[in-house]
């Protein structure tokens, strides 16, 4: 047993637009975290069996004081904390393109017990945190294509947490 949460990363990147002048834009992702009630160990791979690769690669663990990234992640919810290692160099790399380039992988974060998840539809470039929309959309005009997209975004993500519910029981780190 253990717990399950929804929340967000905030990924913030600062882009040049001249010399002298800097602008922040904001990446809003959702994730799913899962504690279990068992002691994650350092040491531990994910291997996937009978699980889409579409949806997972073999974790890697990034030890916290690497310093691997430039950017600061953070995890909302009750309280917002920096995390260095949420994503290994190579998703961290191709964050911000189409999700179907993108893999989705678990994070361990040790120290706090906690697996976390990125939601795989929502790997797109131009979320913007600031106003919650999407600043730049591959959207038809015709509002039935708009809505079958959104649909379709929808069903990714249920069929994505069922992947990670079953990956959680599989290798029987929490029963859900």
């Amino acid at each position: 047993m253990g717990e399950i949460s929804f929340g967000t990363i905030i990924h913030h990147v600062i882009n040049k637009v001249n010399p002298k002048i800097n602008r922040d834009e904001f990446y809003r992702l959702p994730i799913f975290t899962a504690q279990p009630t068992t002691k994650l160990s350092a040491e531990f791979t994910i291997q996937p069996r009978r699980v889409s690769t579409k949806f997972f690669n073999p974790l890697t663990y990034v030890s916290f004081e690497d310093d691997l990234f430039e950017r600061v992640f953070f995890v909302g919810g009750h309280y917002e904390r920096a995390i260095k290692s949420i994503l290994n160099p190579k998703v961290r790399k191709n964050l911000l393109v189409l999700a179907a380039k993108t893999p989705t992988i678990p994070a361990v974060d040790v120290v706090q017990n906690v697996l976390t998840f990125l939601f795989q539809s929502y790997l797109v470039k131009n979320w913007n945190d600031r106003k919650m929309t999407l600043t730049q959309v591959d959207f038809s005009g015709n509002f039935e294509r708009v809505a079958d997209d959104i649909i379709t975004k929808i069903e990714t993500d249920i069929i994505w947490l069922k992947e990670c519910l079953v990956w959680l029981n599989q290798f029987g780190i929490m029963m859900v």
